[in-house]
């Protein structure tokens, strides 16, 4: 490595679809270099501290813009205004954890049972049932003579 290399660049090439093999090459660096600066990176922001940082900038931002639809939709009964305010708020709630997202809450509300699957045996006997002609409730019945 002649000149250090700019782990930005690197990383936002990755992000782009680049290969590492091409981003090493490009950079005079090995694929092994790349993945530590990528994965310094990913460490960086996702560690704790980070994370908190971006959702205090976030939350900032929408309770900002929120306000400033609230105030409008408030003050010349504007429709729109009303609806950005809406879905800020819906957002900032989300971020906090106040809202579960609703794609979430309706799959699992309306989710139905797997059906029932009969096994292997189950199937033959069925099978075998309806050759010999027998109904369901007969083929119910313990047959004595197995006994």
């Amino acid at each position: 490595m002649s000149e250090k290399p700019d782990h930005d660049d690197i990383v936002h090439e990755a992000a782009n679809g680049r290969t590492m093999r091409e981003i090493a090459h490009d950079h005079r660096l090995t694929i092994s270099d790349v993945l530590r600066i990528i994965d310094a990176a990913a460490a960086e922001a996702f560690s704790g501290e980070q994370l908190r940082r971006e959702w205090l900038l976030e939350s900032r931002r929408l309770r900002e813009l929120g306000q400033k639809y609230f105030s409008r939709a408030m003050s010349n009964d504007d429709i729109n205004s009303a609806a950005i305010f809406i879905k800020a708020s819906e957002r900032l709630a989300t971020l906090v954890g106040l809202n579960a997202p609703v794609g979430h809450s309706v799959s699992i509300i309306h989710a139905s049972a797997p059906p029932v699957q009969q096994t292997s045996t189950q199937q033959l006997r069925a099978v075998l049932d309806k050759l010999c002609g027998q109904s369901t409730r007969e083929s119910d019945q313990p047959d004595d003579k197995l006994h």
